[in-house]
């Protein structure tokens, strides 16, 4: 499976690639929902960790 391939799939596309599952299960619900809504923005594990730290900033 190619990395473009998965982009349409969403935020879990990430799990396969990066070790971020635990750090996403670790995030508020709020934070889960605003990144599952942006998942095609998010193309690296430094991506998610940056935009994740900003939402968390924001509410």
């Amino acid at each position: 499976m190619y990395e473009d391939d998965t982009l349409n799939m969403g935020i879990p596309w990430i799990f396969g690639y990066f070790n971020s599952r635990d750090y996403y299960d670790s995030l508020s619900d709020e934070v889960k929902q605003a990144i599952n809504e942006h998942a095609d923005e998010i193309h690296s594990e430094e991506e998610l960790h940056a935009y994740a730290e900003y939402m968390s900033k924001k509410k």
